[in-house]
Order: C-alpha cells, then sequence, then structure tokens
C-alpha cells in the first residue's frame, strides 16, 4: 500500500485572504503548497510530517501569494519515529522561498520554467563561469568510462545566508551542500555534482554514516542551466577555475551573482582535494544506473574540516564510492555510498556447504550492494522481504525463479552486527549488517549435483513488483 498527502501550512485567520489556496480543516486555516511523492509511512489527516524538498517557490498572482515546492519527498512520520519536531510556519516558509528566488510576478513573456534564468542572465559571464544547476534534473550523466583517472575537488557550498553569516562563516544559518568536481587528466574542464547534506552542522555526522555505518547520502549530477542546454543527455562541462574557488581563503558571493541565490549571501570552502580513478561504470536499458569511484586524497583543509567537526585522522572522500540510481517511493534518484570492503557476495554467495546433511549456507541480499538490475535494497527493505518470504510465501525454494524446488529453508536471518567468516575455501568475506542470509536443506539430487559441480553459485531473490 502506498499513500501521498497534501501539504498544508497552518496560517491565521486574518491572514486567508493573503495566500491562493486556503483551506479550512477543524476552524483552521492552511495554505495548500502541494503534494507529497507516493510513500509507504501511513499517517492521518492533521498529523505532521517531515518533507524534503528540492525547492520552494512564491509568486505573485493576481495580489496573492502562490506557494509551491519541488521533488516532496517524505522522509519520516515524527509521531512514529519519536522525533517530534515544530512544523515550520508560513513566515520560515516564505523566508525559504524568498532566500531562493525572491517574489516573481506572471507577465505575458515569463514562463514558471524561466524562472531559474532571471538572475543568471544577469551576469555576462554566466557561460564560462556557470556551475551548473541540479533543480531541473531527471537523471545525471557523466562523459566517463571505466579507468579514467584524473583530480578534483569538494566544496561546501552554503546559500541563503545574511551579509553578516557569510562574511562570518555562520554557515549554520543556511542550507548546505557538497560540490563534487572530477576533472579528467589531460581536459582544462570538469564533470560532477552535489553530495545533499542539508545543513553544514550535519557535515560531520552524515559523511561519518555514509563512510562507517553502511550509510547513503542523496546525490544530484549537476546538468547545463536551460539556455546553456545543447544536447541531450546533457553534461555540465564547467571551467577549471571553479577547483580554485574556496582554497586560499573562503569565497563569498553576494546575491544575484553565480553561486547565491537573488536575495541572499553564499559562501564556498574547500575541503579536500584530491586523485581520483573512475572504476564501473554500468548501463541499464542505455542509461548509467551505477557510478563507482577510487579516491586518494592529496590536500585537506585541516582548519575548517576541525571548524565542521571532522575527525581529522580520515579524509571525507578516501577510498572507494559507488553511485546508484535506485528506486525510491516510486521514482529514482541518486544515492551515494562508501561500501565496507570485501569481497563481492553477489555471484558466489553460497559461503558454507554441508555436503553430509546436504545443506548450503549463504547470502541471498546484502544491504547497498549493487545486483544484476543495477539496483540496490536497504537494510529495512531487505528485513521486509525476508518477513514476506517466510509468512506470505511460505518460504518456496524455486530453480532460475522457475520450477519448484524439493528443497526447505532450514534457518533464514538478518545479520544483526557486521561480522566475518571463513568460507568453505578458507577466504575470510565480510558479511554486513542487514544481510539476509539463509541455510536450505536440499532433497533434490540433481540439484544438489548442480551444487556441487559449480552450475548453482547461490541464492537470487525472486520478487513481485505492484502498481
Amino acid at each position: 500500500m502506498t499513500y501521498n498527502y497534501g501539504i498544508g501550512i497552518p496560517i491565521s485567520e486574518s491572514d486567508k485572504n493573503k495566500y491562493l489556496n486556503v483551506v479550512e480543516y477543524n476552524g483552521k486555516y492552511y495554505v495548500k503548497i502541494g503534494r507529497t511523492y507516493n510513500t509507504k509511512l501511513e499517517a492521518e489527516v492533521g498529523n505532521v510530517i517531515t518533507v524534503g524538498v528540492a525547492e520552494i517557490k512564491s509568486e505573485e498572482d493576481n495580489g496573492k501569494i502562490k506557494i509551491t515546492l519541488d521533488n516532496p519527498i517524505v522522509r519520516d512520520l515524527p509521531k512514529a519515529s519519536g522525533f517530534i519536531r515544530k512544523p515550520d510556519s508560513i513566515q520560515q516558509i516564505l523566508k525559504l522561498s524568498q532566500a531562493h528566488r525572491g517574489f516573481v510576478k506572471k507577465s505575458a513573456n515569463l514562463q514558471n520554467n524561466d524562472i531559474d534564468n532571471l538572475w543568471y542572465n544577469k551576469s555576462s559571464k554566466m557561460n564560462t563561469d556557470s556551475e551548473g544547476s541540479t533543480s531541473t534534473q531527471a537523471e545525471g550523466q557523466l562523459d566517463f568510462t571505466e579507468g579514467m583517472e584524473g583530480t578534483g575537488i569538494i566544496q561546501i557550498h552554503t546559500l541563503g545566508l545574511s551579509e553578516e553569516e557569510a562574511k562570518e562563516l555562520k554557515l549554520s544559518g543556511g542550507s548546505s551542500h557538497i560540490d563534487l568536481r572530477l576533472k579528467p587528466e589531460g581536459k582544462d574542464y570538469w564533470e560532477g555534482g552535489e553530495f545533499m547534506i542539508g545543513n553544514s552542522k550535519y557535515f560531520a555526522t552524515k559523511f561519518k554514516k555514509a563512510i562507517e555505518d553502511r550509510g547513503v547520502l542523496r546525490f544530484n549530477f549537476k546538468v547545463p542551466r536551460k539556455s546553456e542546454q545543447t544536447k541531450k543527455p546533457t553534461i555540465i562541462k564547467g571551467p577549471l577555475v571553479w577547483l580554485e574557488i574556496g582554497v586560499k581563503e573562503p569565497k563569498v558571493f553576494k546575491p544575484g551573482e553565480i553561486g547565491a541565490f537573488s536575495k541572499s549571501f553564499a559562501t564556498m570552502i574547500a575541503l579536500e582535494k584530491f586523485h581520483w580513478k573512475a572504476g564501473k561504470q554500468i548501463d541499464k536499458n542505455g542509461k548509467k544506473h551505477y557510478k563507482e569511484f577510487f579516491f586518494e586524497s592529496t590536500w585537506l583543509n585541516k582548519k575548517y574540516l576541525k571548524k565542521l567537526g571532522w575527525n581529522l585522522d580520515k579524509p571525507p572522500l578516501s577510498g572507494r564510492w559507488v553511485f546508484n540510481f535506485v528506486p525510491i517511493d516510486n521514482q529514482r534518484i541518486w544515492m551515494s555510498s562508501r561500501p565496507k570492503e570485501g569481497k563481492s557476495m553477489s555471484k558466489d554467495n553460497f559461503f558454507a556447504k554441508d555436503k553430509k546433511r546436504h545443506e548450503v549456507t549463504g547470502v541471498v541480499y546484502a544491504p547497498l550492494e549493487l545486483d544484476m538490475d543495477g539496483d540496490f535494497m536497504t537494510e529495512e527493505d531487505i528485513l521486509q522481504a525476508e518477513r514476506s518470504f517466510i509468512l506470505d510465501s511460505g518460504g518456496k525454494i524455486y530453480f532460475h525463479h522457475m520450477n519448484k524446488v524439493n528443497a526447505i529453508p532450514v534457518e533464514t536471518w538478518i545479520a544483526p552486527v557486521d561480522f566475518d567468516i571463513i568460507d568453505n575455501e578458507g577466504n575470510t568475506q565480510h558479511i554486513a549488517k542487514g544481510t539476509w542470509l539463509m541455510t536450505t536443506k536440499v532433497f533434490d539430487e540433481n540439484i544438489w549435483n548442480k551444487i556441487e559441480s559449480g552450475e548453482v553459485v547461490g541464492y537470487s531473490m525472486r520478487g513481485r513488483a505492484e502498481g
């Protein structure tokens, strides 16, 4: 079962004529600003839900204020999670929208989808200095192939600041993301995207989770702005000047400049330089759904990393990172993570074979590991699948997902912690927390012979889609 919800911002009765799309519920007034994407979280009318959005817009329409939002994804239900937060007020919503765009009056020659270009067109250096946009992308791309190498940088980019906050580097006053810029060897441009962290105060905790706790970060690949798009799929090839911004000292952008909103200041601070190498770049149906990179740090801005609460013993981007275009709530979005090191279990995932008992033990599915369709599952997804296998399907085992096999799962469980095991061949393999493991007793001699010969090497999870 999936749900989507109308989002309303409470206002006073005296303000009900200031806004479009005002509704009344139980004697109170709300500005309706849109509906969320589909979600599995079930809520009731009047509940507070946490919704993440890419952008909030406000504009004047026939003398009233119209508020809309882009990419509204339900994050959690505070009542269920226990993290109760007071809803944002209409004043806070307006402040966010004004910081991003300012009020824009509709006119005959201005369409909604042109708003992105209003303040960028004020700069004569737009085409040479443009950093690219992520606000209109459907699916990001890179012009990279496996084995490519180069240099790069990550910078913390904070927008929506007052002049005082920007000049005194009070970054917690705005919204932050981490720009990733990758310069291929021998080229005079960079390509890249943004790690979405929300706010600078979450930088250390979110990257730490992605590195140490198998967490994931939302990621957006940069694409050219509308006036710069010349081909599809669109790819931003930015000028090298952006690789030096914020290195020697923090850069402050004034309102309306490239890198800032129209009504507020912004800052950019370089955090790390590195050498990179492209690993697997896997396509699915002609679209890249998996990108792998290896990073080796060459320079750290220890002063500002320390201010951001980072442990200087470990560079933020070092090691192997993967980027997956994954299905979440009936849409696909890019997610990034730094998986635990260790041998992949995706192919030969029977690590124990008991010839005497005709039993095999192996991994059914590991969290955040790419499968053959270019997708991955979270720990919660895997737990639901394991429970459904036992409770709904009765634990039936099939050969190639078609023919039922005379075999019974005698043990199925979810790994409660990370641990290492030694397989039948003496190799050490890593099992991540949240991995689904199963032991199956095989009564079918033909299937057991296929296991012994190596023709059958592991489990493959079967599922069904609900529309």
